[in-house]
């Protein structure tokens, strides 16, 4: 395999690692523990809770996971828990950059996402809502895309090859030669 192909799948792995992180569940999480709803109090219909179920299920474009928000079969309180969590991370991140690194000083958002779920879910749009919480620049789009991308290769992937980068484990695809090795004689 050519260095290029190597150098490609090295920098989807590692965008694939750096969006996978911010989907990691431990204390430098940007998002509450329980009870983030805070009181409020919505009416999920049918047609809400299909779309906030559907958004969710699509989270691995945003590069976190589905498991993160809904275990399966959530109503009610827990619903409207489910969707003030993956609406906060889209807004302001799942994990909370100045809690992952000593020194951090860029401004981060801050979105509080509650009220605005309570007007998505009174007009009957929480697709449109959670769609225009991501970024929407045309990198973000990249990245996006590239991490789907890789996340596909990986399900195709027969065998992995973890190696080290900054302390942590990365799964690489292991490359078959594409020029195959001259048999002796």
């Amino acid at each position: 395999m050519s260095n290029k192909w190597i150098g490609a799948a090295l920098s989807l792995a590692l965008c694939s690692t750096a969006l996978a992180s911010c989907s990691s569940r431990d204390n430098s999480s940007n998002q509450a523990t329980g009870g983030q709803s805070g009181g409020l109090t919505v009416d999920w219909n049918s047609k809400t809770e299909r779309q906030l179920r559907e958004a969710i299920a699509e989270a691995p474009a945003n590069g976190l996971k589905p498991e993160l928000f809904l275990k399966g079969g959530e109503e009610g309180a827990a619903l409207t828990e489910a969707a003030l969590k993956y609406a906060s991370a889209l807004a302001n991140g799942y994990a909370d950059p100045s809690q992952l690194h000593e020194v951090y000083t860029i401004p981060h958002p801050k979105v509080d996402v509650r009220q605005s779920l309570a007007d998505a879910i009174q007009k009957g749009d929480v697709k449109a809502w959670l769609e225009s919480l991501a970024p929407q620049t045309d990198e973000y789009r990249a990245l996006s895309q590239a991490h789907l991308h890789y996340l596909q290769l990986a399900a195709k992937a027969q065998a992995f090859k973890t190696v080290e980068v900054n302390g942590k484990s990365v799964a690489l695809v292991q490359a078959k030669p594409v020029v195959p090795w001259p048999q002796p004689q």
